[in-house]
């Protein structure tokens, strides 16, 4: 009776395997940051190139002369605040890759952002992020 036992274990064991390694993957990520095909990802590129310099995602045009703006008890100018409200429609839009979004930048603004614009757009970033998952 005890070999018994020991056999059952074993094969619960066994049968659970497989079930908890599925449950353990994370949900799939799209392969073109967070686009489902090149063309997509592209439409989106092209959007925001337009747009960034003189457009609706312009961080000049994203926020408001003589305001306050603070996130997460940090104070922000009215430059810092427009690049926190670009990180942030850059997840609105789509783009899942934080890296790739940092890399962009430069290509979007035609220069590399100073630093506190460039956390500016990470905090912006993650905020919609964490939002989405609320």
């Amino acid at each position: 009776m005890p070999n018994s036992r020991i056999l059952t274990r074993v094969r619960l064991f066994v049968s659970a395997v497989p079930v908890i390694s599925l449950l353990s993957c994370g949900a799939p990520s799209l392969p073109y940051h967070g686009f489902a095909n090149d063309a997509a990802l592209s439409n989106a590129d092209d959007y925001v190139l337009k747009e960034s310099i003189g457009g609706q995602m312009d961080p000049r045009n994203m926020s408001q002369e003589d305001q306050r703006y603070t996130h997460d008890g940090i104070a922000y100018d009215r430059n810092e605040e427009g690049y926190y409200q670009w990180g942030m429609k850059m997840y609105q839009l789509g783009y899942r890759d934080e890296y790739y979004v940092r890399d962009f930048e430069e290509r979007a603004f035609k220069h590399p952002l100073l630093d506190s614009y460039d956390k500016a757009v990470q905090a912006g970033y993650e905020a919609a992020m964490n939002q989405a998952k609320h």
